[in-house]
């Protein structure tokens, strides 16, 4: 780690066009378009999440169970190439799903 002359740490920030950032970014990107078209069901359960509601509370207002939920969220995740809950949110948003 670089110390300057004092003897204090000075990290170095990594540059948005680093050769490490675009292969994040390549790795993880979502598009603007699911893999697979989503469900109307799935539509609601994307639209609760963005909300901020927990799986129960999404069971709780759409009435299905909690491993239907859970089965809708995993379903997202996988047609939204997101890994997990919160990038299935900012998907939502991005794309305009959910008001800001």
């Amino acid at each position: 780690m670089p110390l300057d002359i004092d003897g204090e740490l000075h990290l170095r920030a990594r540059s948005p066009l680093s050769p490490a950032s675009r292969n994040y970014e390549t790795a993880h990107s979502r598009s603007a378009e699911p893999v697979e078209p989503l469900t109307a069901r799935e539509e609601q359960v994307l639209l609760a999440a963005a909300r901020g509601r927990t799986n129960s509370e999404i069971g709780d207002e759409l009435s299905i169970s909690l491993s239907t939920v859970k089965t809708h969220i995993a379903a997202l995740m996988r047609k939204l190439n997101a890994r997990n809950r919160v990038e299935i949110v900012m998907w939502a948003y991005e794309t305009h799903r959910v008001g800001t």
